[in-house]
């Protein structure tokens, strides 16, 4: 689901004496809809779970920022069904007349075109039942609704991408002036799953991305090579860490070494990388070559709800490429790290390059944070939307690659009450302090548990702590 499996992705070899002969467009994946494969297509007798809504894109070619907003009806009365994944206790309480009615909201994005969320939400509302509802979709744009439509929740098969054609209201058109062009209609695309194919526990590692130049001159206290860029590359000694990290995987896979917390990182479902270059560069060298070894996934997705937070000041986690514009970037960049290295080192990270695919799908619009700071609203629903799509996701085991502070506020957010008691040093440690650059931590995520206190056990790994 939220980022998951991608189908039909194409990969080529590159010669690794032509780091500029790269064709890119052979590295992104070209499939339509990502929780389509066989791990997202449960076998569950008569659809036992929970109803959730798993919304894709929405396309609106009208300028703006629109957002979603979706709710269910019975018959002739708005749903009120409590509940997240159709449990027993729940099922006891969807007749109470002191539910809320259902209706669920996906935020607007800072995009042009295409705004990607991949990420689910709960209907509230047993599978079994789906086909007594019907599903309203409504597209607003700050208070003005531009779209809506409705339609009967059985005639929508599940684990299936349903894509629709919304046109705009008219009063909607309305708003666009007599020399402007009316845009088409709105395009949204979105699947009804089941609970039960996405909320079996799953094994989370986090990443940090290795030290970036930024890093390496705020502790140096030189402030002009703090500012003179944006989106940090790595520095040397970052592109060593990274390394490191590549060489520790690389023992336990060949059973060099033995770290059985480490069995999910060595063969993951999914990959997803904060889409700033330091972490797409830690992602390259530092998991690349596992990746990309004959039983290896071979692919990341670029996710925007993993890049760092933005604070005042921050030059770091500015940024102004989108899509393949990425991927370029993450080239010249590995380049200029490995320009002064031994052939065979310049090879190697060009050769791991030409063997992965990335999904850049989330990030082709506009991706990053505007303003001087990303305000405490904004960014605490970016965590929302990320959690969400950890939780929903049909995958058991995820590495991320990412950021200090977002991993901090993650932390801070999710960690649950028993884990805090349990470990309260290290929990105090997660939520306040950084890890280190390479650092791992491991996490349990329970989805039953919903968006309140999900991660239920974590540990650091590979000697990793944080500073």
């Amino acid at each position: 689901m939220g980022s998951g499996a991608l189908i039909g992705h194409k990969t080529r070899v590159v010669p690794s004496d032509a780091f500029s002969q790269i064709d890119l467009a052979n590295h992104v994946t070209d499939s339509t809809s990502r929780p389509s494969d066989e791990t997202a297509r449960p076998n569950l007798p008569e659809y036992g779970g929970g109803c959730l809504f798993y919304l894709e894109q929405i396309r609106y070619a009208g300028g703006g920022h629109p957002y979603l907003k979706v709710r269910l009806e019975r018959a002739t009365q708005e749903m009120s069904l409590p509940g997240c994944f159709g449990t027993p206790e729940e099922e006891e309480e969807k007749d109470s007349p002191k539910s809320k009615p259902c209706v669920l909201r996906w935020p607007a994005k800072p995009c042009v075109e295409v705004a990607s969320y991949y990420s689910a939400q709960s209907l509230r509302l047993p599978m079994q039942e789906r086909r007594e509802c019907t599903l309203h979709l409504e597209v607003w744009e700050q208070k003005m609704k531009l779209a809506r439509i409705s339609e009967p929740m059985g005639d929508l098969e599940a684990h299936t991408l349903i894509q629709r054609q919304i046109e705009l209201q008219p009063s909607a058109k309305s708003l666009f002036k007599r020399n402007t062009p009316c845009p088409g209609p709105i395009s949204i695309s979105f699947q009804i799953l089941d609970s039960r194919a996405v909320t079996h526990k799953r094994t989370v590692f986090f990443v940090r991305h290795a030290e970036s130049v930024w890093n390496d001159a705020q502790s140096k206290k030189h402030y002009y090579s703090m500012v003179k860029e944006t989106d940090h590359p790595l520095s040397i000694k970052g592109r060593e860490q990274a390394e490191a990290l590549s060489e520790k995987l690389q023992q336990l896979a060949r059973g060099a070494e033995v770290d059985p917390r480490a069995d999910a990182m060595l063969s993951p479902d999914a990959v997803w990388v904060s889409p700033l270059t330091r972490a797409v560069q830690t992602a390259v060298i530092g998991l690349g070559p596992l990746l990309t070894r004959p039983e290896g996934l071979s692919k990341m997705t670029l996710l925007a709800n993993a890049r760092e937070k933005k604070n005042m000041g921050g030059m770091d986690t500015c940024s102004t490429k989108t899509g393949i514009s990425i991927l370029e970037c993450v080239v010249e960049k590995l380049r200029a790290c490995y320009s002064e290295s031994s052939d065979q080192a310049r090879d190697h990270v060009l050769d791991t390059f030409a063997k992965l695919c990335f999904d850049v799908r989330e990030v082709e619009g506009k991706w990053w944070c505007e303003g001087q700071v990303e305000s405490k609203a904004t960014f605490q629903a970016r965590l929302e939307e990320f959690m969400a799509q950890l939780l929903y996701t049909p995958h058991r085991s995820i590495v991320v690659v990412g950021h200090s502070h977002f991993f901090r506020a993650f932390f801070a957010r999710y960690l649950s009450e028993e884990f805090k008691k349990r470990e309260p040093t290290f929990s105090q440690h997660m939520m306040e302090q950084k890890l280190s650059n390479c650092g791992v931590v491991r996490m349990e995520l329970d989805p039953q548990r919903g968006p309140e206190g999900p991660i239920v056990d974590a540990e650091a790994i590979f000697g990793s702590w944080v500073s």
